[in-house]
């Protein structure tokens, strides 16, 4: 016996919704990993960061991140600034999407 039409939806559906929790848990698995990592390397990293790690949607991004703190010697060279405020995040982003 066939799908009917609304079957059909109700497991299109379901398959969309997997997809996007599954891209959700590997952008928080990839912040997680970024935090602990600059964490690991650097010490104390500010509330600021972390809240705005928290925020990044961007895969290439977050790796982008990665691969900084993975050359860096210290936060200064990693090129991802100790935030004093949210709004110095910019001059970061803008430096991402350049490269």
């Amino acid at each position: 016996m066939g799908r009917t039409a609304a079957q059909a939806l109700i497991e299109e559906g379901k398959e969309i919704g997997i997809e996007i929790g599954a891209e959700q848990g590997a952008l928080r698995t990839r912040r997680e990993v970024l935090l602990k990592f600059m964490k690991a390397r650097f010490g104390y990293i500010s509330s600021a960061v972390e809240q705005k790690i928290g925020a990044i949607q961007d895969m290439d991004k977050l790796s982008t991140l990665i691969e900084r703190v993975a050359r860096a010697n210290n936060i200064s060279d990693s090129g991802i600034p100790d935030f004093r405020s949210l709004r110095d995040f910019g001059s970061l982003n803008r430096g991402i999407q350049q490269e």
